[in-house]
């Protein structure tokens, strides 16, 4: 899967989803022992769906990031896909293809990161589910912020969560269009996941 759209400063109507591919986790100590069990070789039956999972994703990623902020702190940038007035998720929500080692005994992993220059923020969520498991670790572009006076409310608000600091070239905000859409391409490329950017979440929630 590849990164979210926006931080490769696609176009908002390039839909890169076709790239996803469906991940499934199986437990062959369950399976054996239920066809020892029951005689029966085990089956089951997968559907692709990536727009309903994509809306998921990005909600849960929100309603985390909502957990520190106030709705009224950022612009959202994820809220039209999850409520299906935008239909490109792959715009906003990205992976890898690199999946982390399990991290046992926790259900999901929900983190917060983002980019900063001087006077605006890109807020990132991270989301893993099932997370003792190797699964993949997908982000969300949550919103952003412009305007010092905002940003400093919101760092305070923020804690210790980290922010990459970008050059100037990379400005870390969304152009409106006229009809409130988002426009991908004042992003560039922000390069989440490389080494120097990449946000390292704080406020990690598992269960």
């Amino acid at each position: 899967m590849h990164r979210a759209g926006l931080l490769e400063g696609l176009p908002d109507t390039l839909d890169i989803s076709a790239g996803w591919e469906l991940v499934a986790v199986a437990d062959d100590r369950k399976v054996k022992a239920f066809e020892e069990k029951f005689g029966v070789p085990l089956s089951a039956k997968l559907r692709h769906v990536p727009d309903s999972f994509a809306r998921l994703t990005a909600k849960a990623a929100s309603c985390n990031t909502l957990c520190m902020l106030e709705p009224g702190d950022f612009s959202s940038i994820c809220l039209p896909y999850i409520l299906g007035q935008e239909k490109n998720a792959s715009c906003a929500i990205g992976s890898s293809f690199v999946f982390p080692t399990p991290d046992a005994d926790k259900g999901y992993v929900l983190g917060i990161g983002g980019f900063i220059d001087n006077d605006r923020v890109m807020l990132m969520g991270e989301v893993r589910l099932m997370a003792n498991n190797h699964t993949p670790k997908y982000h969300v572009v949550v919103g952003d912020l412009p305007g010092r006076n905002k940003v400093a409310a919101v760092l305070k608000k923020l804690g210790d969560v980290h922010l990459a600091i970008i050059s100037r070239t990379f400005v870390p905000g969304a152009e409106r269009s006229e009809d409130g859409g988002t426009r991908c391409q004042p992003f560039g490329r922000c390069h989440f996941g490389a080494p120097e950017h990449r946000p390292q979440p704080a406020h990690r929630r598992h269960t």
